[in-house]
């Protein structure tokens, strides 16, 4: 991993190097100044990271970050600063800065900090894999019981399992938090919201065997003639995903 500090202070800039180099899989090249030739051999070395050790006042200290942005470097910058005043921290996080460190540092901390930031780009995606993952095996649940993509209560179920799937605190709160959210995401009333949900419901179960709708995700479902509600269907797709993609803890 190649990473640069950037530093008014020479001496600092040496002290944050010799702990990073402890790290054999860091390359650590430090710049002692802010000129333009600098921040040119920077872009030139195409860092992952820059550590920017700013020991001017901070205003200008985000100018610096702000020139290397439109310099056109699309790496992580991070922000290291004694300051831990509120003011200051919103001004590093507000112009072009990804993170924002604080002194006093030790060896293991930094390399520890360092290390998560560079992973982050793999967690990322990892994270976005698997939320397609969990989307399309909603999806086709959905399409094996029956109902019709062509229908509002389709989508709204698709978001709402989603949403649950995320954050399984709401399969406890669904007229507080579930259904409320749905409407604020589509702009419509959380009546309609329900409503349309079990329509989709309702004209599955009409044209579906009883005994076969829902049966995949829940048995307990084939001993009942009576059509499950939306919060079941909710409830059951929920935990039904979040088997099948190994997700633990689905209720909460």
């Amino acid at each position: 991993m190649k990473i640069v500090i950037i530093s008014d202070n020479y001496t600092k800039a040496m002290v944050l190097k010799n702990m990073l180099i402890k790290e054999n899989s860091f390359q650590v090249l430090c710049c002692s100044d802010s000129s333009r030739e600098e921040l040119e051999s920077i872009l030139n070395y195409q860092p992952d990271i820059i550590l920017y050790t700013p020991c001017i006042k901070y205003e200008d200290g985000i100018n610096l970050i702000q020139e290397i942005r439109s310099a056109g470097y699309s790496g992580k910058i991070v922000l290291m600063m004694e300051n831990t005043l509120p003011a200051a921290l919103n001004l590093a996080l507000n112009f072009s800065s990804d993170y924002v460190m604080f002194y006093p540092l030790d060896t293991y901390s930094i390399i520890s900090y360092v290390k998560e930031l560079n992973n982050k780009d793999t967690i990322n995606t990892n994270a976005s894999v698997n939320s397609n993952e969990s989307t399309f095996l909603i999806q086709k649940t959905l399409n094996q019981l029956g109902i019709s993509q062509h229908l509002n209560g389709y989508k709204y179920l698709v978001q709402a399992i989603k949403l649950c799937y995320d954050n399984p605190e709401m399969l406890n709160y669904k007229t507080k938090f579930l259904y409320p959210e749905l409407g604020k995401i589509n702009n419509i009333n959380v009546t309609n919201i329900e409503r349309c949900i079990r329509n989709a419901i309702q004209k599955a179960w009409e044209n579906q065997n009883h005994k076969n709708f829902l049966s995949i995700i829940n048995p307990s479902f084939e001993r009942s003639d009576k059509r499950p509600t939306c919060s079941a269907v909710i409830e059951a797709v929920t935990a039904y995903v979040s088997e099948c993609t190994g997700k633990e803890n689905c209720f909460v």
